[in-house]
């Protein structure tokens, strides 16, 4: 008897990996390091998997970003996650991001807000500290 294994992991670009769950209705997009480079390299491969998502399956991503310099993350991700909420702006998603424990999500976050954006798009997307905080929200029910 075989196993079945309950998702597949793809490294993607350096420094991306992607690990996918059986279903497909959740991408944890992985990114090792980097800086501007590593964030460019991360829009890039959310767009294409954006473009390629089967529109009869959910749209559950986690952007597990906690291991990129902060300070590099304060000054550029809001542009990035900016693009990808305008991206695709009727696909509705849920979208997980877990920042490095450096930096307040409420700090960061004000004061014109990246989730107020994104409530103009169809798109369920919060700020987390922990990787199971951010799985317990994403695949719970209640936003």
């Amino acid at each position: 008897m075989g196993s079945k294994n309950p998702y597949t992991v793809e490294h993607v670009a350096p420094g991306i990996i992607l690990e996918r769950s059986a279903d497909k209705e959740l991408i944890i997009v992985n990114v090792a390091s980097g800086g501007q480079t590593g964030l460019a390299i991360w829009e890039k491969c959310v767009r294409a998997l954006l473009t390629n998502w089967p529109p009869d399956i959910p749209c559950l991503l986690l952007h597990d970003l906690h291991k990129i310099n902060a300070k590099t993350l304060k000054v550029n991700l809001r542009g990035h996650l900016e693009n990808l909420n305008r991206f695709q702006p009727d696909m509705g998603r849920r979208a997980a991001v877990i920042l490095p424990p450096e930096i307040d999500e409420k700090q960061f976050l004000l004061p014109e807000t990246i989730l107020e954006r994104a409530h103009a798009y169809p798109i369920q997307q919060g700020f987390f500290e922990s990787r199971r905080a951010a799985l317990d929200w994403i695949l719970s029910d209640n936003p």
